[in-house]
């Protein structure tokens, strides 16, 4: 039969719960971060003697309980791991984008600086050749042998 539990384990029960809960909520108030949940550190936390956990069924439940814990936290520190890992990840390819977008911009840029001088040097050459045009029509206009070699060269009168 099982015997009943005395005030004192009572409350060491009831110290090393809290302590464990402490620890499962990220709580500490003597551990320091990082710490993985087990018999040794609950009873640290709880300021106990390590030894302080029983083999005796009275602390089967706490021993389950810290169990359970332990593995919750490894869960959630592995997904922490995997997110960390997953936010370096997309950090480093942000970064890759980001470059890849500045240089990308910067050939833009260079590109409308290039179809900019090349319409103003269009627009140069228009204006060119309608002076060329008009000074070959006023040479031939007043030169014939100007204008009939042009037009034996193959090169009709701009004037007629």
């Amino acid at each position: 039969m099982n015997k009943p539990i005395t005030a004192k384990k009572a409350a060491l029960l009831s110290e090393l719960h809290a302590a464990l809960t402490r620890l499962a909520e990220g709580k500490p108030r003597k551990i320091k971060p990082p710490y993985q949940i087990c018999m040794n550190t609950v009873c640290k936390e709880a300021d106990r003697d390590r030894s302080s956990i029983k083999t005796s069924d009275e602390f089967a439940e706490l021993r389950s309980l810290i169990s359970v814990q332990a593995a919750l936290k490894n869960q959630r520190d592995s997904a922490s791991r995997v997110s960390r890992t997953e936010h370096e990840k997309l950090k480093t390819q942000i970064d890759c984008l980001r470059e890849r977008l500045s240089k990308a911009d910067e050939a833009l840029n260079d590109a409308v600086e290039t179809i900019y001088d090349l319409n103003v040097a269009l627009v140069n050459v228009e204006e060119d050749y309608r002076q060329l045009m008009q000074l070959l029509t006023t040479i031939r206009s007043t030169n014939p042998t100007v204008d009939k070699a042009l037009r034996l060269g193959g090169l009709e009168s701009q004037s007629s």
